[in-house]
């Protein structure tokens, strides 16, 4: 998580958003303090334009997390009217102005709103309130899982089913063509390609690629869980995960439509025999960070948008398609190529520079692995 916006409603609450966002910034997030008006004048916050309601529907389209400092009822009012599902909308966290207590509100587990409130409560000293079942209950969380290493959720409705089943203690079957590193949660195991459970799961023996015992009646369960791109339908309902292995560079001119970007990000994708479902993450640099088409395109693809300075871009090893133009306004030679390399930890470009109707868009591929 990168674009984070900290408001604070009183002096107290605005001194600690300064020291919130100096601490993510430390810690690699790019993170805004706002307040009202008069506030930010007198505290070196940036001013919430517009009113409360304005603010939040522009924090909404811009930002992957809001963290609010003050009262609970203040956030759950503000963001009301602009909710539209878990798998949409950004985290959104609330912090008391003395810093003791942050508690996720929304997107905990699909937009890391939990995993935001851990990392704040340690920065700060603080203590982290999470209020999820599986987590309180310390179980598998498929959309924890899935985010965490890139997977694409198929169908989300049964995201749901799955903690549900997991919370009632069912043991539900996993089925994948890639391998699976860590522990396995004891509320999953492996089953083999025939339909057959694998004879450690079975005996109940330990492997690090299987966990405990098989289901004690021996039923076949009716939901199970795909991990690979083949779609595989083995039970009577199947979760698909689907793992997406490309970081796309993006460059445009301010401006450019989402419909332009999306059309560029498809033929490239084609290029590689691939898809806009194998897109994990978009990059660009800083300059973009606001860009609204990006922005959008991000959205709807529910991918990440990750944002690099120069400085970061340059660090990039590779040789890169060069132009002084984009050297002359950036700082840096190339924009998408540096940027997919970038966003994918050190990954090989598989598609160098392409150009779309004044999109520019690069694709890398980095080393997947998954783990529990």
């Amino acid at each position: 998580m990168q674009r984070i916006a900290v408001i604070g409603f009183t002096g107290q609450g605005g001194a600690l958003a300064l020291q919130v966002c100096r601490r993510l910034r430390e810690n690699g997030y790019m993170a805004e303090g706002y307040a009202g008006a008069a506030a930010a004048r007198r505290s070196g916050l940036l001013p919430a334009e517009g009113g409360m309601w304005n603010w939040v529907q522009q924090m909404f389209r811009e930002k992957e997390a809001l963290l609010f400092i003050g009262a609970c009822g203040i956030a759950v009012r503000s963001i009301a009217p602009f909710l539209k599902s878990k798998w949409e909308d950004p985290a959104v966290l609330v912090m008391d102005e003395k810093g003791e207590a942050v508690i996720p509100l929304l997107s905990g587990h699909a937009g890391g709103g939990n995993a935001l409130a851990l990392q704040v409560a340690a920065l700060l000293g603080a203590t982290p309130v999470l209020t999820t079942a599986t987590d309180v209950n310390g179980q598998f969380a498929v959309d924890v899982f899935a985010r965490k290493n890139g997977l694409k959720i198929r169908e989300k409705a049964l995201a749901k089913e799955v903690s549900a089943r997991v919370l009632q203690g069912e043991r539900l079957p996993v089925l994948t063509e890639v391998p699976l590193y860590g522990d396995w949660p004891g509320a999953l195991y492996k089953e083999e390609k025939t339909g057959a459970m694998s004879e450690r799961a079975r005996l109940g023996q330990h492997n690090p690629n299987v966990s405990g015992d098989a289901q004690a009646d021996g039923k076949k369960s009716p939901l199970g869980i795909s991990i690979g791109k083949d779609g595989q339908n083995r039970w009577e309902k199947t979760l698909h995960l689907y793992p997406a292995q490309l970081t796309a560079g993006v460059g445009c001119r301010r401006g450019t439509s989402k419909e332009a970007i999306l059309e560029a990000l498809q033929q490239a994708t084609a290029q590689v025999g691939g898809s806009l479902m194998d897109i994990r993450l978009v990059a660009s640099i800083d300059l973009k960070a606001k860009e609204a088409g990006l922005l959008e395109v991000c959205r709807e693809m529910e991918v990440p948008f990750r944002c690099f300075s120069a400085e970061a871009l340059l660090q990039a090893e590779g040789e890169f398609t060069p132009s002084p133009f984009v050297q002359e306004i950036t700082g840096v030679d190339n924009v998408c190529e540096r940027a997919a390399v970038t966003g994918s930890e050190g990954g090989a470009l598989v598609l160098k520079k392409q150009v779309f109707s004044g999109v520019t868009v690069a694709l890398a591929k980095g080393r997947q692995e998954i783990w529990f």
